[in-house]
């Protein structure tokens, strides 16, 4: 709140706080299907954009006129862009009774890409065996020997913009005897945060990301560590229901299943962001720890958008990759990536899938400079001895929508 007011969209119902009426107006409080419908991530987009619209019509029309932001992380990578989407097409209609919002751009952590990427979608399962840059992530985290990566890479062939290495090898038995003592090598780690220690409850494993069985995780899960205790207190009933003002009990999901459905339909969202080049401010950032959604993919596919590297900022810095820090002087933030048209790739030094979850101080620095300062993340100064008074929250009042999704994996 002290970049700017933010309005938190739990969604699709009941997901959340959310939730569903009967035919008569009434709260369904029975199942979660809301009506025996299927979402699917054309009418999550559409839903959201209603919901804005109304917010914005008739609940706080004096916030209308303000510049708009939208964030999300990992499924919110779909979330996000379909939804900004949504907005920009719906400003355009000049036909339709919508409020003009004034959407300034949109920032995706840790995020999914469509159902015909490598990132959350199906490609793994159509085009190979193996996830290319989950490989190099495990790699440059030394989970394995250099020699055995090195193995791996010359018996397997391998695409660098699908992400997969495929079959198709002169040998595929070598190809996957060398990724099977790769597995063995790694052991276990936690899905979403390679140095948390969730032993017994830590989420996604190499069997789902190296194999060739039906991608799992989707959507956002978080079992070790907070997601415990944010089941714990979101279960305090009225307690919680009174001091957020909701009337419904908190739902998580475990990747929609149950009586809750979701089916992922956007195949792929790079034509969108392509076309939002000069449009909008966009930033897409990844914890650099996250070896579900890993840094090396989420770099892969925006280098490949064929945006012009930025020749210099306001302070003479070109866009290539350079180091940021929280603090303007040497506490390292991570890495930056800046495009012309407004298209910023950015990295958070030990950071897992939940970005803020594990780097507050840092996510707070770069979502400072990326909404008030231009994009002007703090320089890494090795000749800084000292740092300058703490960054304080300074510039005109933004609207940020975060549009996300709470889910257990079980």
């Amino acid at each position: 709140t002290r970049l700017g007011s933010i309005l938190i969209i739990d969604q699709p119902a009941p997901v959340g706080f959310s939730y569903c009426n009967n035919n008569d107006g009434i709260q369904n409080v029975t199942t979660h299907s809301c009506g025996g419908i299927t979402w699917t991530d054309e009418l999550s987009s559409l839903n959201s954009y209603k919901a804005l619209q109304t917010f914005f019509q008739t609940k706080f029309p004096c916030l209308a006129n303000k510049e708009l932001y939208l964030t999300g992380e990992s499924y919110g990578g779909i979330y996000v862009p379909t939804l900004a989407r949504r907005i920009v097409e719906g400003n355009a209609d000049t036909n339709a009774n919508n409020t003009v919002l004034d959407l300034k751009g949109f920032a995706v952590g840790d995020g999914c890409l469509g159902t015909q990427t490598s990132m959350c979608g199906g490609l793994g399962s159509s085009a190979g065996f193996v996830d290319y840059w989950h490989l190099w992530f495990m790699a440059g985290h030394h989970q394995m020997p250099l020699d055995d990566f090195r193995k791996v890479m010359k018996a397997c062939s391998h695409s660098h913009h699908k992400g997969f290495l495929t079959s198709g090898s002169r040998n595929d038995d070598l190809c996957k005897a060398a990724v099977a003592m790769a597995k063995k090598e790694v052991g276990g780690f936690f899905e979403y945060a390679l140095y948390d220690e969730c032993t017994y409850r830590n989420g996604l494993k190499w069997k789902q990301r190296l194999g060739l069985e039906t991608l799992h995780g989707a959507l956002n899960d978080y079992p070790c560590g907070a997601g415990p205790v944010l089941e714990e207190y979101m279960a305090l009933g009225d307690v919680v229901k009174d001091a957020f003002h909701v009337n419904s009990t908190f739902f998580e999901v475990d990747n929609a299943q149950g009586d809750f459905e979701y089916i992922p339909t956007e195949p792929d969202l790079e034509p969108f962001y392509k076309a939002m080049n000069g449009k909008l401010k966009i930033l897409v950032y990844n914890g650099d720890t996250d070896p579900a959604i890993t840094s090396f993919a989420t770099q892969n596919w925006t280098s490949h958008l064929g945006f012009e590297e930025l020749a210099k900022d306001k302070h003479g810095i070109n866009g290539s990759w350079r180091p940021w820090t929280s603090d303007g002087c040497q506490k390292m933030g991570g890495y930056v990536q800046r495009y012309e048209g407004g298209f910023d790739f950015l990295t958070i030094r030990g950071a897992g899938h939940m970005v803020p979850t594990y780097k507050p101080e840092a996510s707070f620095a770069f979502l400072k400079a990326w909404l008030q300062d231009d994009g002007d993340y703090p320089v890494f100064d090795a000749n800084c001895t000292q740092p300058p008074t703490r960054f304080e929250s300074r510039g005109k009042l933004t609207n940020m929508v975060e549009v996300d999704i709470l889910l257990e994996q079980q």
